[in-house]
């Protein structure tokens, strides 16, 4: 499946370091300028994912993770950002030997970073190109550095249809461990549905928010997050890997009392989830479908 890259640096409420660009693009209420520079911004996340039966065993994760990113110079007619973010995840495996045929567990320490760079063009009459190339580290903390580089990108042509939609289309393409690269395509929406309700794509998945006022604001949003991990040498299948696929649905809230500071939570289950092992020749050692579970979120965005 995809290495940990998905599609954007979600980092709030849980968020997680991924593919698709940094900022979600907000379609701004008519006659309101969409021009101004965002400025650098800090995110921060913990969530906890509660025990899912795999089998004969359970399994347990929780995961940390910090981002940075910003606006670069412009050149010429091209909108330029950076980020950096990183993932931490503490895997709990419990009774693994009895699922996977004597093997003892394979990961219990995650880290999951990169490094992205994103490029958008207006073309004229509402047609924006956006691109976005990254290079990723995902693995067991003891696992080879150099094993464990991966390469990705993506390319959309969006337009503007109204004061309030703009859809897009584009081709996403990333390396996998031990398994050939993907290339598909990708769709995206941004739909100002009325002053108070927005629905928009957040890299593979959906977020319908409602403003609440105050500050305060709800989510609904269902999601596809793909995890890969390069194994340690020393792991029960040495410097093979490890997949880690669910579709997260959750409903949520957050809190930005004012422009530069926002807190966030959100609870929800994780359902589709699948566990691989696949060993250094890319042959399947383990799989196991997990039942689904809950898990709760807490996040941080703050401006610098």
């Amino acid at each position: 499946m995809l290495s940990f890259f998905t599609l954007a640096l979600a980092a709030t409420v849980g968020g997680l370091p991924t593919l698709l660009p940094a900022t979600e693009e907000k379609p701004a209420p008519a006659g309101k300028p969409t021009s101004q520079r965002p400025e650098p911004t800090l995110s921060a996340g913990l969530r906890v994912e509660f025990a899912a039966d795999l089998g004969a065993a359970s399994l347990a994760v929780t995961r940390g993770n910090i981002g940075i990113e910003s606006p670069l110079p412009p050149i010429g007619e091209w909108r330029l950002g950076a980020d950096l973010a990183s993932e931490w995840s503490w895997y709990d495996f419990d009774d693994f030997p009895s699922a996977a045929g004597g093997l003892t567990a394979p990961l219990a320490h995650g880290q999951s970073s990169l490094l992205g760079l994103s490029l958008v063009r207006p073309l004229g009459d509402g047609w924006t190109f956006v691109g976005r190339p990254v290079i990723a580290f995902s693995g067991d903390q003891e696992a080879e550095f150099a094993d464990s580089v991966l390469f990705g990108g993506f390319v959309t042509i969006g337009r503007r249809i109204t004061d309030t939609l703009t859809l897009s289309v584009g081709m996403y393409a990333a390396e996998q461990f031990e398994e050939d690269a993907v290339v598909f395509p990708i769709a995206g929406i941004q739909w100002q549905i009325d002053e108070q309700t927005r629905l928009a794509s957040r890299g593979p998945g959906l977020r319908l928010t409602r403003e609440l006022g105050e500050g305060w604001q709800a989510f609904l949003e269902g999601t596809y997050r793909p995890r890969d991990y390069r194994l340690a040498d020393d792991s029960s299948v040495p410097g093979g890997a490890l997949s880690d696929d669910s579709i997260p649905v959750s409903l949520g809230a957050e809190w930005q009392p004012r422009p530069a500071f926002q807190l966030s939570f959100q609870v929800g289950a994780l359902l589709g989830r699948s566990i691989e092992l696949r060993d250094d020749s890319g042959d399947t050692v383990f799989e196991e479908n997990a039942e689904p579970s809950a898990f709760v979120g807490f996040g941080l965005r703050i401006g610098l």
